[in-house]
């Protein structure tokens, strides 16, 4: 019957990561849950299956801006209402049982409601079967309370009918009253442990770690990946796993062969469902090609499996050594300008003079769909600090980015002024030998700085 059900009633039935396909599989579980349920008992007994249905249908909405990776949670806080309502029948049942054990009434016999138990019984044994399959086959905790819900409703109705006869016979009524405690006991035991199990992912569970097994064996598999670290996996609901982690390459690598890995990466990415990633580091890219070309094929190729994919991506890069009494800007970033012309958004981590060796700032440097809120009259100050082997940032405060900046020595402010009047020199067209002659610089200097200009020219064109 149930796999009749299931031929009827779920299209692609065995495509359980589609979430259209979870939907149904839910929705159908739901419905003939509510259906048994009305026939056989009442509407009340129906309740944990129209949680699951609201549950479900909650679950399947699309993300928004207020919730970007979708409301599939809401199936977990499903699962959970119906674990509590467990709960709360088993501890009416164990009042009531309890009563009649100080309390006990004569139990009344009749042919008629041995054979309404029985059939109650019957139909409660296959629907808790069918929830339990259907549960298994999509990994849902709520089908899975739902299915013990109905499996405690066995074990009420059976107890009922074992003491209905038990008691007609022996004329003991006490009994009836000892083994409702004994299923209310096992009910709230079975409830409790629902609860913990649906629970633990909202409160935020570690990945198993078959899991995490599974997705370093993957990526490391490939090529030119000398290792992985920094593996975060967050749940936000059944078959709405993120998982980001960083990707080691060798310096030496060439640009193209990491884009092959990349494609790889990817295809492991879209196979895990993977929602941000995270390139740690692009900055030898930068390094190995003087006009940037590389890194702007990178870039570009980012970009594109953004689009694709719908996915975050952080790309980490370092400065090279710079002049720290100078404010950080998008020309900072090793390489090449062009790295800065693809990205949404741009922060920059400086040395501050404040608390040194601690001390950094924080300065967001480009915007594109958003307000400026940390620029260089508002930069966010902050402390290096290291808990057990967790390094990370502790901010103090906020200011301008002079106050956190070295004042310039005399020979930084020569030679910024010696650089500006060679550059203003070479744009009026004068030659390289009479610059020499006029800044006392050498011609090889001189020609060092015009194709540092003609580079930062071509970067920004």
């Amino acid at each position: 019957m149930t796999q009749f059900l299931i031929r009827c009633f779920i299209k692609r039935p065995d495509d359980v990561k589609d979430a259209a396909v979870r939907t149904a599989y839910g929705n159908l579980a739901s419905l003939v849950g509510m259906a048994c349920n009305i026939l056989l008992n009442n509407l009340s007994d129906a309740s944990s299956n129209v949680v699951s249905l609201i549950g479900f249908r909650l679950a399947a909405k699309a993300p928004d801006a207020e919730h970007p990776y979708g409301h599939a949670r809401y199936e977990y806080l499903a699962g959970l209402v119906v674990s509590v309502t467990i709960l709360a029948i088993g501890f009416s049942l164990l009042k009531e049982s309890a009563l009649k054990v100080l309390h006990p009434t004569p139990v009344a016999f009749s042919w008629l409601s041995i054979g309404v138990l029985a059939a109650s019984i019957f139909v409660k044994l296959w629907l808790s079967g069918f929830n339990r399959a259907v549960g298994k086959k999509i990994n849902s905790e709520t089908l899975m309370a739902t299915a013990a819900d109905s499996r405690n409703d066995v074990l009420t109705t059976g107890a009922v009918l074992l003491s209905t006869i038990l008691c007609s016979l022996t004329g003991y009524g006490i009994m009836d009253g000892i083994m409702g405690v004994g299923v209310a006991a096992f009910i709230l035991w079975s409830g409790w442990g629902l609860v913990m199990d649906t629970l633990s992912p909202l409160l935020g569970e570690s990945p198993s770690p078959e899991l995490v097994e599974h997705i370093e064996r993957t990526v490391m598999s490939y090529p030119g990946v000398l290792g992985v670290h920094d593996l975060m996996v967050h749940d936000y609901g059944p078959g709405h796993q993120f998982a980001s982690l960083h990707v080691e390459f060798p310096a030496e690598t060439d640009p193209l062969t990491a884009h092959d890995v990349i494609d790889n990466i990817e295809k492991a990415a879209v196979e895990c469902g993977a929602r941000v990633i995270v390139i740690d580091n692009i900055s030898w890219i930068c390094n190995r090609s003087e006009s940037g070309d590389a890194a702007g094929i990178l870039m570009q190729r980012l970009v594109q499996l953004k689009k694709r994919s719908r996915c975050s991506i952080l790309v980490l890069a370092h400065t090279p050594k710079r002049n720290i009494s100078a404010p950080l800007n998008q020309n900072s970033l090793a390489g090449s300008k062009k790295i800065a012309n693809f990205l949404d958004s741009i922060f920059a981590i400086g040395v501050s003079k404040k608390n040194r060796p601690q001390g950094r700032y924080i300065k967001q440097i480009k915007v594109r769909s958003c307000e400026m809120l940390y620029g260089e009259d508002n930069i966010i100050e902050a402390n290096l600090q290291k808990d057990g082997c967790l390094l990370h940032f502790v901010i103090v405060g906020y200011g301008t980015e002079r106050e956190n900046l070295d004042e310039p020595d005399a020979d930084d402010i020569e030679r910024d002024n010696s650089q500006r009047e060679i550059a203003d020199l070479i744009e009026q067209g004068v030659s390289y030998r009479n610059i020499a002659e006029q800044t006392g610089k050498s011609k090889a200097a001189i020609q060092r700085i015009a194709q540092k200009i003609k580079k930062i020219n071509n970067d920004n064109s």
